[in-house]
């Protein structure tokens, strides 16, 4: 009887403080540990989600760029390893006559995509490395103004004054022009600039806008370089592209090689 009632006491007694100390050592190790699998996880897939998303916005940037860029004028591309420059065509067609042995103030052609209200239009015809200097005669016209197509469908693209070409296009082809755009690399940020007129001697950035609507943001947190390969008679012009972007500890490199036409 006695017996019986010291094994009651002795399982009503409950945890020994050593005991308790062991369970409460225990789960707090597990804890630990299972809080440090979670955060592992989640700092794992938050990273890799940083790098997807910055990967998706640099291809992004790039692309467009690329995008632009071939739509160059032929032999306009020109650039230095933190600027990169180029003549937009904005349209193209084929012409019926044009001012290359004397200067006249029109050129007769077929009709023409339609092009972006408001642009500063001229016309290029047999482009080469002379065009940013607007000489006359040059591959380059005056700024145009676009006529209404006659009765055979033909327009007439008047100049602001009287023009010369150089040369004839071997395929009869002109296109239709914007002002030159470049791009710079200035500090951690890539700028697009736009609307500053064509001259001689490539501008840098010290020479090119400083604020909005001639300058714009085009990337930041980024640096790289530009090379140019400038056509000749037998192959294209061609752009290499060295980007790299960077997000805190992050960096996605992108590097292209863009192909840019050459046949006037």
């Amino acid at each position: 009887m006695r017996d019986a009632r010291a094994r009651a006491l002795r399982r009503d007694r409950g945890f020994t403080l050593v005991e308790l100390v062991v369970v409460m050592s225990v789960l707090g190790i597990l804890s630990v540990g299972t809080f440090m699998f979670i955060r592992n996880a989640n700092t794992g897939y938050a990273a890799t989600l940083n790098r997807s998303q910055m990967a998706e916005d640099s291809r992004l940037t790039v692309a467009r760029l690329v995008s632009e860029l071939r739509r160059a004028l032929p032999r306009s591309v020109r650039g230095t390893s933190e600027c990169l420059e180029w003549v937009p065509v904005l349209s193209a067609s084929s012409y019926l006559s044009a001012p290359v042995t004397s200067a006249a103030t029109s050129i007769r052609a077929w009709p023409l995509e339609p092009v972006p209200a408001g642009s500063s239009l001229r016309v290029s015809l047999y482009p080469d490395s002379t065009l940013y200097s607007l000489a006359n005669p040059g591959p380059i016209s005056p700024l145009v103004t676009v006529g209404a197509p006659a009765a055979d469908n033909s327009i007439e693209l008047s100049f602001a004054s009287a023009h010369q070409f150089v040369n004839e296009s071997p395929q009869r082809k002109f296109f239709v022009v914007d002002e030159p755009v470049s791009y710079c690399f200035v500090g951690d940020r890539l700028y697009r600039y736009s609307g500053y007129g064509y001259a001689a001697t490539q501008p840098g950035p010290a020479l090119l806008p400083s604020t909005l609507p001639g300058r714009a943001l085009y990337a930041d947190s980024v640096s790289g370089s530009f090379a140019v390969n400038s056509a000749t008679r037998v192959r294209n012009g061609e752009v290499l592209l060295d980007v790299v972007f960077s997000a805190g500890d992050e960096q996605v490199r992108m590097q292209q090689r863009v192909q840019v036409r050459n046949a006037p």
